[in-house]
């Protein structure tokens, strides 16, 4: 069976007003401030302790390399996460649950992968115990740390005024390109709701890679949501297959 076609689930946010209390590093007594009065080191650790207070969210990712676009959608959560991606012709369905990861991938992401064509294991949900190295290579991408790991621009930070992004009122932070995303150089703009608890929207980040120019935008919903991962209905041992 071909993987499910994926979802992007939207949950609205009740407006807020634009205040919030800062600490100073020395440690005095929490002072009010404003969005507007933020910096851009400060709106970054602002977003990262939302961040950590969510435990869960969706990301969508679009990478552009010349004219060739991958497209990942990645729901995760403390202890299962799910994972679509599409890369030209592959697509593959992955998913955490509890300790034990099960892939499902079409022809393309098998030839791709595991350089066999033909294989009778496309479109068929495969199970990898924690102990097989493959497990290792797949299974940290689609954990909530990961989802959460190339947010932040990287070197001196600077701040935008505000910016529509979608239906969203935000504020970026602009700095140089995280290395997470594997980019060499480039510019990288974190877009932050205006709206408590000041969660990330979108991550836009233009660089090179082995010589070639790179677009990357990352779309978030749903932080803190509560995500349903099923184990597959019958899947087969990976150690059971050519693979």
């Amino acid at each position: 069976m071909e993987p499910r076609r994926p979802r992007l689930l939207r949950i609205a946010a009740a407006a807020v007003p634009l205040s919030l209390v800062l600490v100073s590093a020395a440690g005095s007594a929490p002072a009010a401030t404003t969005i507007d009065s933020a910096t851009a080191p400060q709106l970054l650790a602002i977003t990262q302790s939302a961040i950590r207070a969510a435990h869960s969210g969706t990301s969508y990712e679009s990478k552009l390399v010349g004219v060739g676009i991958t497209s990942v959608l990645t729901n995760s959560q403390a202890t299962s996460g799910e994972q679509f991606t599409t890369s030209g012709k592959a697509k593959s369905d992955v998913r955490v649950i509890s300790g034990a990861l099960y892939f499902n991938f079409n022809a393309a992401q098998i030839a791709s992968t595991f350089g066999l064509t033909n294989s009778r294991w496309a479109y068929k949900w495969i199970s990898v115990p924690n102990s097989n190295p493959l497990f290792l290579t797949m299974a940290p991408g689609l954990q909530y740390a990961a989802l959460t790991a190339t947010l932040a621009p990287t070197g001196k930070l600077n701040r935008t005024g505000y910016v529509r992004v979608r239906t969203a009122i935000t504020i970026g932070v602009v700095g140089g390109v995280n290395a997470g995303l594997g980019l060499t150089s480039g510019r990288q703009v974190l877009y932050i709701s205006t709206r408590a608890p000041y969660l990330p929207v979108e991550v836009d980040a233009t660089g090179t890679l082995h010589g070639r120019a790179v677009k990357i935008a990352i779309t978030f919903a749903n932080w803190g949501a509560k995500f349903r991962i099923p184990v597959p209905a019958t899947p087969t041992l990976i150690n059971r297959t050519n693979l």
